[in-house]
């Protein structure tokens, strides 16, 4: 068996440089607020897109953010598309 020693440095956040606290709450953000349905979530979405033709980047979210862009494959149309079903304009 052996023994690790790991000394830390703690610094009060008043003594922090404003990228410093930038930097630790992205990290905080990003570490402490994992949610464990990222994964699963990121599969259905790609079936979605799969099934109906839409192309969906830049897909991210955490605890309190979100943030995508989507295009659709289909023709212009769709974006015509209602209850009733398609209607030439």
């Amino acid at each position: 068996m052996r023994t690790e020693t790991r000394t830390y440095t703690l610094y009060r956040i008043t003594e922090l440089s404003e990228e410093a606290k930038e930097k630790a709450h992205t990290e905080w953000l990003y570490n402490r607020y994992f949610y464990g349905w990222t994964h699963e979530n990121r599969q259905t979405l790609n079936t979605f897109c799969e099934r109906f033709g839409i192309v969906c980047r830049n897909w991210r979210y955490d605890a309190c953010n979100y943030s995508y862009d989507y295009r659709s494959r289909q023709e212009d149309c769709i974006d015509r598309l209602n209850g009733g079903g398609w209607r030439p304009i």
